[in-house]
């Protein structure tokens, strides 16, 4: 127990981090819907993302939102104990995001372990770095990958909200053409 409490208090900047990130995102969220103009077709299609979510909708947001920061945290830790943790957090949170929507489970479980494995080389390497000998060619490598990283934790972002609304709106256009059909008839 503890150790439990121990890596608690170790990871208060990861716990610090994410309130900064989810108050930027409520901010950024209040300040979309508020300058919302019918006559913006960019503003009337990031307000219409969100219109009419379910809950299990919300909680693949909230799922994806949550691995793509521990995502971004990961990519800076130096601390093996932490960063064996915040590993097992992006695997859990794939294990849930693959129950909630089982469609994209390949691709979540291939994309979660490449992710992983260059978390674990960044961290390697950056260990590498410290101890043994700092050289321009490994800094550069440790960026590109850094680099690479986030890139890809942006894109994966990106198109698990992009299935998420696909997926709301098939059904949704379904039920609706099931109700046209019904009142032809």
């Amino acid at each position: 127990m503890e150790i439990i409490l121990y890596y608690i208090m170790k990871s208060g900047l990861l716990l610090l981090s994410f309130l900064l990130l989810m108050f930027i995102i409520g901010v950024f969220s209040y300040l979309v819907i508020r300058v919302f103009k019918q006559d913006n077709k960019i503003k009337l299609l990031v307000y219409g993302l969100f219109l009419g979510l379910k809950d299990i909708d919300v909680v693949k947001i909230g799922v994806v939102v949550i691995k793509t920061f521990l995502i971004f945290y990961a990519t800076f830790i130096i601390d093996r104990n932490l960063l064996i943790i915040c590993l097992l957090m992006i695997i859990f949170a794939s294990i849930i995001y693959i129950i909630l929507s089982p469609k994209s489970a390949l691709y979540e479980i291939l994309f979660t372990l490449m992710q992983v494995g260059v978390l674990y080389f960044i961290y390697i390497i950056a260990n590498y770095s410290i101890e043994v000998e700092d050289t321009v060619l490994i800094t550069l490598m440790g960026l590109s990958l850094k680099g690479f990283v986030m890139i890809f934790a942006i894109y994966f972002f990106l198109r698990n909200i992009n299935n998420i609304v696909e997926y709301r709106s098939e059904k949704e256009f379904s039920r609706i053409r099931k109700e046209t059909d019904n009142a032809k008839q």
